[in-house]
């Protein structure tokens, strides 16, 4: 009985932790913008362009956006970047849990067919 006391304890303190360790916030728009994106996947000419940083927050997260049609990674960067300028600092994003991912999906002005998305780099237990 004593052994299952501690073991319930101890899993109690880790998801206490783990969940203590969550964002409330997503990154603000302005910081995200003040870095800019400087990295890609490709597939089939359409780029993923993305950042991995802190965004001035305690948590790691992936910026991105993505499809982006290009030619070259060069194009496909500097066409992200222009979209990140788009991006108003209204509405602010909340976090999403899904499960997997906990995320954080920005407005781009005029464009439906391109997201931008924020997703928390969790350590998951």
């Amino acid at each position: 009985m004593k052994v299952f006391r501690v073991f319930s304890s101890l899993l109690l303190s880790v998801s206490m932790i783990a969940h203590a360790q969550t964002p409330h916030t997503c990154p603000d728009i302005a910081n995200i913008q003040t870095e800019g994106l400087d990295q890609f996947t490709v597939s089939n000419d359409m780029y993923t362009v993305f950042h991995e940083s802190h965004y001035h927050t305690s948590f790691s997260w992936t910026f991105s956006i993505s499809p982006i049609k290009a030619t070259t990674s060069d194009d496909a960067i500097d066409e992200a970047n222009t979209l990140l300028e788009t991006i108003k600092e209204w509405p602010i994003p909340t976090p999403k849990d899904d499960g997997q991912n906990i995320s954080c999906v920005y407005a781009l002005e005029e464009n439906n067919n391109i997201h931008a998305i924020a997703v928390f780099l969790e350590p998951r237990l």
